[in-house]
């Protein structure tokens, strides 16, 4: 109780979560902000016009901190971020969603890592649940970069949504938000804009569980991914802050890759021969062509194929 009073001083933190028929989850990933031992939170609720029980669940917690929004009209999920953010009032933001849980101690070990005006966002590492096996594991083994880190995004983005506390001012200079028209990759488009301008701060240890389980948007989504990454990479070219670093050749790189992978997958042999000639010498082309060599019943076999 001692923790809680002093952390209700702090400054208040908006919750975003957003809903489209989580119910399965959405019991845990509540009761685990009501679990924080940092008090000083609001929880703003984006119903996507759920068909299921999501708002009986929600509004079953009798707790004036819980804000319960219903969308005027079903939309893609980072519009429906926007439309959640511009609903709160916190200092800071942090997003948890439906299938994902945080441990007690995540906004109380987060929020003072914002000392630094510098820093625009704080993130964690996190668990990983493979719901079919039961099996946990680190999803990060190694330091997470932080600081300065563009570069370190622009190669590999390692950050998941959960595991983010932002602050308010740095998510507001990015005018625009996330963009609404991304359906997967919306949060890796944000949070390298973010880091354009605004340092990374992380608390090297595991605060969240990021879930796996068969309904992920990510995995249900695949076909969408090389199509968003397009458009994500386009966008990148117009912005004079990322498209001078050598880093993104090697984003312009997994583009190239991911689109193989695609055109493999829908049997485009030509066009993957094509990809696989546009990737300079590398880990990415010899991957690529490997996938072209393997028989194609092997591919099918491993979900790659038709």
């Amino acid at each position: 109780m001692e923790d809680k009073v002093k952390t209700e001083k702090g400054p208040l933190v908006s919750i975003i979560v957003n809903c489209f028929n989580g119910e399965r989850f959405l019991k845990e990933a509540l009761d685990s902000i009501v679990s924080q031992t940092y008090a000083n939170w609001e929880v703003i609720f984006w119903d996507n016009q759920s068909s299921d029980k999501s708002a009986e669940i929600f509004n079953g917690y009798d707790d004036d901190r819980f804000k319960y929004f219903y969308a005027p009209s079903h939309t893609l999920i980072y519009e429906a971020r926007n439309y959640a953010v511009s609903k709160s009032s916190g200092e800071y933001i942090a997003f948890l969603d439906v299938d994902d849980w945080w441990v007690p101690e995540k906004l109380s070990t987060q929020v003072p890592l914002f000392g630094d005006p510098e820093v625009g966002f704080v993130c964690s590492k996190a668990w990983v649940l493979e719901e079919s096996s039961g099996l946990r594991k680190k999803l990060h083994k190694k330091i997470i970069p932080v600081g300065w880190v563009l570069k370190e995004l622009i190669k590999n983005y390692y950050l998941i949504i959960s595991s983010l506390v932002i602050r308010r001012s740095a998510f507001d200079s990015i005018g625009s938000g996330f963009d609404k028209n991304l359906h997967i990759l919306g949060d890796m488009d944000f949070m390298i804009r973010l880091a354009a301008d605004w340092k990374l701060e992380c608390a090297q240890k595991e605060l969240m569980f990021y879930r796996l389980h068969g309904d992920n948007i990510g995995q249900t989504q695949r076909k969408l991914h090389a199509t968003e990454f397009k458009l994500v990479v386009e966008k990148f070219q117009n912005n004079e802050k990322i498209n001078q670093l050598i880093e993104f050749d090697v984003l312009k790189h997994q583009l190239i890759y991911t689109q193989g992978r695609q055109q493999l997958a829908q049997n485009y042999l030509l066009a993957a021969l094509n990809s696989i000639a546009k990737l300079p010498f590398g880990g990415l082309k010899i991957k690529l062509l490997i996938l072209f060599i393997l028989p194609r019943n092997f591919l099918r076999k491993l979900g790659l194929a038709k």
